[in-house]
C-alpha cells in the first residue's frame, strides 16, 4: 500500500492493488488479463468479445461467443428475428430450432397444420371464414395456409355455381412483384389434384387486361398470364385443375402479379386416385367430388 510491513516506503508500484501508481495505465485490483487491464496494469488495446463488457467497436456483449442468441461470436447484434434459432422472436408463430418444413413449424417459422389435424381431401375458403357449402362440405379459412396478401369480400351474385359465398371472399396480392404463397400439406408422397377457384365480381376490374397474373405450383409455371375477365367475363365462376406429384408432404401455390392485384377465392386438394379431371382445358371438371364441382 506504499508503506511496507517494516514502515519503509515501497519504491515500486504494485500492480493489482487497486491503486493507480506511477507507471501504471490502469489497476483494476487484480492481475488477470482479458478484462480491460492486463497483468502488468496496461490497458488492453483490443475489445474482448464475450467478457460481458461493451468495449469500443462492439455492438453487444452478452458474456459468451455463441451465435443465435441475439449477439453473435463477433459481438455484433444479430438480425431479429432469426428463424431456426430455437427462440420465439416477434413475428414468429413458432421456432423449433431448424428451417425444415413438415415437422409442425415451417421454414418461415409459421405453425403448420399437421397431418392428424388435416386430411385430404380438404377445401380452403381463401380470404374468408370457415364455410359450409350447400352439400354440407366444410371449407376452411386460409389462416393455416398463408399470412400474405389482403383478404377481401364482394357482394355480387356469382353465375355458374352454387358456391356464391366462397367466390365472394378472396385474397389479393399487391400490384408490385410480390407473390402471395399458399403452403398446402398433403401427408404421404403421392399424386394429388389441386383445383383453384376465381371470379371477377367487384368494381376493380371492368375489362380484359386489367388483372393479369401467373400461377405457379411448387415453383413451376402452371398458368401464364391468367386473365379471368377475358376468360369468362364478370360475375362468373372460373376454375382450373391439375395433378401434381408431391414427395415432400406439402406443396405451394403462388400468385405472381403481372398487372393489377392477383386474387384467389378457393382451393381444393384431392388425392388424384379419388378425383379425376375430365373435359377440355377450358372447362375442367372433377368427377366424384359432388355438387361443389358442377
Amino acid at each position: 500500500d506504499g508503506c511496507d510491513a517494516l514502515c519503509r516506503v515501497e519504491p515500486d508500484p504494485v500492480c493489482g492493488d487497486g491503486r493507480l501508481d506511477p507507471g501504471e495505465q490502469c489497476d483494476d485490483g487484480n492481475t488477470a488479463s482479458g478484462d480491460g487491464c492486463d497483468a502488468l496494469c496496461r490497458i488492453e488495446p483490443d475489445p474482448v468479445c464475450g467478457d460481458g463488457r461493451l468495449d469500443p467497436g462492439e455492438q453487444c456483449d452478452d458474456g459468451n461467443t455463441s451465435s443465435g442468441d441475439g449477439c453473435d461470436a463477433l459481438c455484433r447484434i444479430e438480425p431479429d428475428p432469426v428463424c431456426g434459432d430455437g427462440r420465439l422472436d416477434p413475428g414468429e408463430q413458432c421456432d423449433d430450432g431448424n428451417t425444415s418444413s413438415g415437422d409442425g413449424c415451417d421454414a418461415l417459422c409459421r405453425v403448420e397444420v399437421v397431418d392428424d389435424e388435416l386430411t385430404v381431401p380438404y377445401f380452403v375458403n381463401v380470404g374468408g371464414p370457415d364455410y359450409a357449402d350447400p352439400s354440407s362440405e366444410t371449407w376452411l379459412d386460409d389462416g393455416d395456409f398463408t399470412d400474405q396478401g389482403t383478404p377481401g369480400t364482394v357482394t355480387a351474385a356469382i353465375r355458374g355455381t352454387e358456391l356464391d359465398a366462397m367466390y365472394q371472399t378472396r385474397r389479393y396480392g399487391t400490384p408490385e412483384e410480390t407473390p402471395v404463397t399458399f403452403e398446402l400439406p398433403v401427408g404421404d408422397a403421392d399424386l394429388y389434384t389441386v383445383r383453384l377457384h376465381f371470379a371477377e365480381a367487384g368494381g376493380e376490374v371492368t375489362g380484359a387486361g386489367q388483372r393479369v397474373f401467373d400461377v405457379l405450383v411448387d415453383d413451376a409455371l402452371w398458368i401464364r398470364d391468367l386473365d379471368v375477365y377475358a376468360k369468362v367475363g364478370n360475375r362468373r365462376a372460373f376454375q382450373r385443375s391439375l395433378s401434381v406429384y408431391v414427395s415432400s408432404g406439402r406443396f405451394s401455390v403462388r400468385l405472381i402479379p403481372k398487372r393489377g392485384r392477383p386474387m384467389l377465392s378457393g382451393i381444393e386438394v384431392w388425392r388424384a386416385s379419388d378425383a379425376t379431371v375430365e373435359g377440355s382445358p377450358g372447362a375442367p371438371r372433377i368427377v366424384g367430388c359432388g355438387q361443389r364441382c358442377r
